[in-house]
């Protein structure tokens, strides 16, 4: 298995999935499921790509410490849908959030 992990694979992971031999493309955050991940991998699949949007991130960090669990994943679900449309609506790439 090749493994492709860290800053540049966040933020550029279809050019290094474009490599030819690579089985997977991890973002900064997602290097320590490593082990899961390639649990999950078998050799020959098609590349996969896990990254991590820093700025959903924050905002779930921020409103975890205030309220319930549940109503925090239907916040981030109901921000995720909007990004997803606004995707499809303008056929824009989506865009990853930037953290101040």
């Amino acid at each position: 298995m090749v493994v492709i992990t860290g800053c540049y694979a966040q933020l550029k992971p279809e050019e290094i999935s474009s490599i030819e031999g690579v089985d997977l493309v991890l973002g900064a955050k997602e290097k320590f499921n490593l082990v899961h991940h390639l649990q999950q991998l078998t050799k020959g699949d098609a590349t996969k790509i896990w990254r991590t949007d820093p700025a959903m991130a924050l905002y779930f960090q921020e409103q975890i410490k205030r309220k319930d669990s549940k109503i925090v994943i239907i916040k981030i679900a109901r921000k995720l849908l909007s990004r997803i449309r606004y995707v499809l609506i303008n056929q824009q790439p989506y865009e990853f959030g930037i953290v101040k």
